[in-house]
């Protein structure tokens, strides 16, 4: 397959409800040769969802840097998102976007690049993943985070809980690790993501325990 092209044959959304749950989800600190060597760790792992996050990069650097991520996991079997940039994911020929909860309409999304696009939403209460129309949403921070510290105190698992009776499947993320990734799974969530679990090869069981 060129650079750019994307697999249409199946829907990106029913090859991801088609997985087992948890799902795991890893997330890019950036965009660097770190980064890079994270995601094709994270892809040789088994995660189902990578989302290249690089909010301060311009757009031919993150092009760039999503086709030598996409080599990465070539064969793996992971998804690939880039947080919030749909015209770098549609040139890099990516699955799917993930959005941030005040961002492109998730309808224009589906206008653009078309149904079997998968389309992720970064959400911070229960209340923004019941209006969400995404394929899922990432609800945090859960627990707390030093990346976070300064928007308020963590959900927590309350939270999760009420959310993960939406309609749209939620993963955690925000202070997620393997120590309380099932306690997450148990309060129903689809599954869980992180930045830094990943980076330290503390990853994500399929069936994470306590």
């Amino acid at each position: 397959m060129e650079r750019g092209e994307r697999d249409r044959s199946v829907p990106v959304v029913n090859r991801l409800l088609a997985r087992p749950r948890p799902w795991r989800c890893c997330i890019s600190d950036g965009a660097n040769r770190a980064a890079l060597d994270t995601i094709a760790f994270a892809a040789a792992k088994a995660a189902d969802l990578i989302q290249v996050r690089a909010k301060e990069m311009d757009a031919g650097r993150l092009l760039e840097f999503c086709f030598a991520a996409r080599a990465a996991c070539q064969g793996t079997g992971a998804l690939l998102l880039v947080n919030d940039r749909l015209d770098v994911a549609l040139a890099a020929g990516f699955d799917g976007v993930q959005l941030p909860a005040a961002g492109m309409p998730v309808g224009r999304v589906r206008e653009q690049a078309g149904a079997e696009f998968l389309v992720g939403q970064s959400c911070h209460s229960a209340a923004e993943v019941a209006q969400s129309q995404a394929d899922f949403a990432l609800l945090g921070p859960i627990f707390p985070t030093p990346s976070k510290l300064a928007f308020g105190p963590a959900l927590g698992l309350a939270a999760l809980r009420q959310a993960a009776e939406c309609a749209v499947p939620v993963l955690a993320v925000g202070g997620v690790t393997n120590g309380n990734a099932a306690a997450c799974i148990g309060a129903g969530a689809a599954g869980v993501a992180a930045i830094r679990a990943w980076q330290t090869g503390n990853f994500f069981s399929r069936q994470p325990v306590e």
